[in-house]
Parts: structure tokens; C-alpha cells; sequence
């Protein structure tokens, strides 16, 4: 009798530290704040900090961003980036990017992460040759011996952890199409509660795409948009969206109840939740 009534005890308590250990952790990745900086320049630049105090950048910006990012990575991140993404090569979003690889050694960048296509196939579009040489550069910084072993090559929708966040790329470059636009990664930051979606420099096919393949995620707390090129997001998408924030890169053209956070003359800091 008392042996069974210590065993019944033991897995009892056993029971309660389980649930108490899920709890926690539910706990932890709700209350996991969402901190994003948006830099002014013309380009794409944003700076996510982590609720353990860790950054996380996506694109970057211009070269005109470097002063700025540089401050926002030295004063918050302790000169230490825990993932730097790069959604798209072009210079508006890797000016910046490029400026701190190749001559800031004391910004530590932990892993770099994208999808690229081979630096040939660049000159298949319809970029300016200052576009595509700009892309190569890149495309050899990042494969030094120094960069290659940080860089990871990302996958459609595969969960990539950080801290209390996961960051999903929903949709990746479109092979199909020799639009810059279409070589877009789209990608999806949330705690298991709640979400912001970057599009980034998205175009019309992709928008399409995204449009077809992905309704399960049309409902986020905020998206990111970019206006700076002629293509952007399609109206057929962007009403399907439900969100309750919008940041915006360039100038709003859209009409919507959302709150909208549009980039003006200086760095914007907002906590999304």
C-alpha cells in the first residue's frame, strides 16, 4: 500500500512539473516583445531587437544607413548581430550591409542568411550594370573564406529558431522569371502568437504566388511593404492581408484602416507587441 501510494505521489508530481514546464514556456514566447527599427535611407533596412537583447537585421539598407545602423548594432547589439537576412541583393537593401562586411571588423555578424541565384544569372535582367556589379561584389564578399562558413543558404518554410522567435521564409526567388522583383524572400517573424510578415521588394508574379500558395498566412499583427520600386505588392494580395499595422518603405499609396508606420527623415523604433 505505501509502495503504491509513493508511486501514485511521485507521478503526480511528476504530472504538475510537466504542466508547469509548458506553461513557462508558452509563457516566455507570449510575453517575447517584437522591437523593430526602421532606417531612414531609401532603401530597405530593418533592425529587430530580441527579448534577450540580441539584433536581428533584415536587408539594411543603403550606404547612406551605414552611420546610422552601425550606432543601432554598437549601442544595443554590443557591436554583435545574432542573424543578418538578406531578402534581396540589390543595393537599396545591401549597401549597407556590404559597407559593414568589408570594412567594420568590429561588428561581429553570427550568421548570414538568404537565397541567392548565381552571380551569371543576374546578367540575364534587366538591371543597370552599376546593379549587377554591385550584386557580384556582394556575392564575393560573402563567399570569402572569412564570410562562407556564416552564410546559410534558407529553405521555404522551414522555422528558423532565435531566442523566443522563429523567422520563416514563406516564399524564396521566383526561377521562372528574370525580374528582380520575383527573386524576393518573404519572410515571417513570430513567437507562436503572434506574427509580422516582411514582403520586402515583392513583385506582381510573387505577390501571385504567395497569393496561391500561402492563405494560411494572411493574418498577422503587421506587414512590411516597399513602394520604392515600380513593381510592389499586388492589389489582389494586399486585400486579401488582414493586419493591424503596416511599414511602410517609400511613400503610402495604399488605402486602409491599418496603422500605418511610414519611413520619414530619421530612424523609426515601434514595439509591435
Amino acid at each position: 500500500m505505501k509502495k503504491n501510494l509513493k508511486r501514485n505521489v511521485a507521478i503526480v508530481l511528476i504530472m504538475i512539473i510537466t504542466v508547469l514546464c509548458i506553461l513557462s514556456g508558452i509563457r516566455t514566447r507570449h510575453q517575447a516583445k517584437l522591437v523593430i527599427t526602421q532606417l531612414a535611407g531609401e532603401g530597405n533596412g530593418y533592425v529587430l531587437e530580441t527579448s534577450k537583447n540580441q539584433l536581428i537585421v533584415i536587408d539594411g539598407g543603403t550606404k547612406e544607413d551605414t552611420k546610422s545602423l552601425k550606432k543601432i548594432i554598437q549601442e544595443k547589439g554590443n557591436n554583435q548581430v545574432l542573424a543578418w537576412f538578406i531578402t534581396s541583393p540589390v543595393s537599396s537593401n545591401t549597401e549597407a550591409f556590404l559597407e559593414i562586411l568589408k570594412h567594420h571588423s568590429e561588428i561581429s555578424i553570427a550568421h548570414i542568411y538568404s537565397s541567392l541565384n548565381s552571380g551569371d544569372w543576374y546578367e540575364q535582367t534587366d538591371l543597370e550594370e552599376t546593379e549587377i556589379a554591385h550584386i557580384k561584389e556582394l556575392m564575393e564578399t560573402i563567399t570569402t573564406k572569412e564570410n562562407l562558413p556564416k552564410y546559410i543558404d534558407l529553405q521555404r518554410r522551414v522555422r528558423y529558431s532565435f531566442d523566443n522567435y522563429f523567422i520563416t521564409p514563406l516564399e524564396l526567388r521566383d526561377n521562372q522569371s528574370t525580374k528582380i522583383a520575383d527573386q524576393t524572400i518573404v519572410l515571417k517573424v513570430d513567437n507562436s502568437f503572434k506574427s509580422a510578415v516582411f514582403f520586402g521588394n515583392i513583385g506582381e508574379r510573387e505577390s501571385h504566388l504567395f497569393f496561391e500558395n500561402d492563405k494560411d498566412q494572411f493574418e498577422n499583427e503587421l506587414i512590411q511593404i516597399s513602394t520604392n520600386l515600380e513593381e510592389g505588392i499586388s492589389n489582389e494580395l494586399f486585400d486579401a492581408l488582414k493586419t493591424d499595422k503596416i511599414m511602410i518603405s517609400g511613400q503610402n499609396k495604399w488605402e486602409t484602416k491599418a496603422e500605418i508606420y511610414e519611413k520619414k527623415d530619421e530612424e523609426l523604433t515601434v514595439e509591435i507587441w
